[in-house]
């Protein structure tokens, strides 16, 4: 089977203290990255075909070569596959995503003229040593641990080896080349209509007037960060899908809730195991990395499903909410060779008392299990959901009228004291 193409993008970070007398009376928090959107957004109202060219500055002595032609190359390729290419922005407290049409170098004046007049300062020293040229930009994220968990999305590679980027790599080279392995398929922006809006960005769009609604009335933006990328948009699906009255299409809905409870579930209990015991002899059998996974032996029979051994570290897939609960809180199997399921999770631990009391209550009120086999035998039309079900659910997860169930699992797991409150910390 021929490999599935992986557009490459670019990852720029920025020091937004570079100019900060320049924007200080605009608000502290001002940037050139929201000088920059900004003065797009003027421009797409007067002229839909209209561009930026953001600045990549080459601040370090090091000279090291751009490798021009290489960058013009990636952004070729991806264009004759039919994939646009992003330019990911960061401070580590914003995270930024720009749609660009090419990348330039030099010291044209026309870069300069179609740039923020904060580029000018550097002309003398020919500083700027990349210019991509932007024709749509978006702010995904204005809180840091937020950011953060959208800067590991990002793959880069040297060599043959490919690692995670993180707000605490250093000695990188940018423009780094990345690929979004858990954003793959996102299409930012083609689609929206119309594509100028407010220039508020709390209200650019209707997905982030969604998110907007979601951070205000119910979780917490600070709380909302605490998700996984994945099951933000799937929230944020379901209710822009909720908010559209052409699809009450309520069985699908709330399959997206649980959906949602599943990876985060997921994170919470794979992601803890890969961080405290990346060294364990834990087997997960599926048929590829990134497949549903399930908890067997063999025993030297024949393994008829077609499936692999994977060890824990190198399993990027899941479980569903049935076999986490069973097999990594329960004591159904024995998942290591060496030692019991307790040695993993206490069973007075936090996320044992939860899973065993509020996730148990409300999978039995429900009746999620069932779902979730309906729904994997595409029978989901005959499982009779009303909007009254959808809602209850909803309302749970999302924390209407009480704390979301979704961030009371991301408090409970054993990394939240020690990871989750340090980023809060840091930011």
């Amino acid at each position: 089977m021929e490999k599935k193409f992986e557009p490459t993008h670019f990852y720029v970070i920025f020091d937004p203290y570079l100019n900060n007398d320049e924007f200080s009376a605009i608000g502290e928090e001002y940037s050139q990255a929201h000088a920059f959107a900004n003065l797009l957004k003027q421009r797409l109202q007067n002229d839909s075909d209209s561009y930026l060219y953001w600045g990549k500055l080459s601040l370090s002595k090091k000279k090291e070569k751009i490798p021009q032609s290489h960058y013009k190359e990636t952004i070729r390729v991806n264009q004759k596959k039919g994939y646009p290419t992003y330019l990911y922005i960061s401070d580590f407290r914003n995270f930024w995503v720009a749609k660009i049409e090419s990348i330039e170098f030099g010291n044209d004046n026309e870069y300069y003229e179609n740039a923020l007049p904060f580029f000018r300062k550097w002309e003398k020293d020919n500083a700027v040593e990349a210019w991509f040229k932007v024709t749509d930009i978006d702010l995904l994220s204005k809180v840091s641990n937020e950011t953060h968990q959208y800067i590991k999305c990002l793959q880069s590679e040297s060599g043959h080896t490919r690692f995670t980027v993180t707000p605490f790599l250093s000695n990188l080279r940018y423009p780094l080349e990345v690929k979004d392995e858990d954003l793959l398929g996102i299409n930012y922006f083609d689609g929206v209509s119309p594509k100028v809006f407010e220039l508020n960005f709390d209200h650019k769009s209707f997905e982030n007037k969604i998110k907007n609604i979601i951070t205000k009335y119910s979780i917490h933006e600070e709380d909302f960060s605490l998700l996984t990328n994945s099951v933000k948009r799937l929230i944020i699906t379901a209710e822009m899908d909720y908010f559209d009255d052409r699809l009450h299409n309520w069985p699908a809905l709330y399959f997206n809730y649980y959906k949602a409870l599943e990876l985060q579930l997921n994170d919470v209990i794979l992601g803890y195991l890969k961080k405290s015991h990346p060294d364990s002899d834990i087997t997960i059998y599926a048929k590829g990395p990134k497949e549903k996974g399930t908890i067997h032996c063999y025993h030297g029979g024949r393994n008829t499903r077609g499936e692999r051994p994977y060890p824990l570290i190198e399993f990027h897939g899941g479980f569903s909410i049935d076999t986490l609960l069973k097999h990594f809180l329960g004591n159904a199997t024995k998942l290591s060779n060496n030692k019991p399921n307790s040695y993993f999770f206490d069973k007075d631990s936090n996320l044992v008392r939860f899973a065993n009391n509020e996730l148990s209550s409300f999978l039995s009120r429900n009746k999620f299990i069932q779902t979730r086999n309906i729904y994997s035998h595409d029978d989901i039309e005959e499982f009779d959901v009303t909007e009254f079900h959808f809602k209850k659910v909803r309302n749970e997860l999302l924390g209407l009228g009480r704390e979301s169930l979704l961030i009371q699992l991301s408090k409970a797991s054993p990394l939240y004291d020690s990871y989750y409150l340090e980023n809060k910390k840091a930011s």
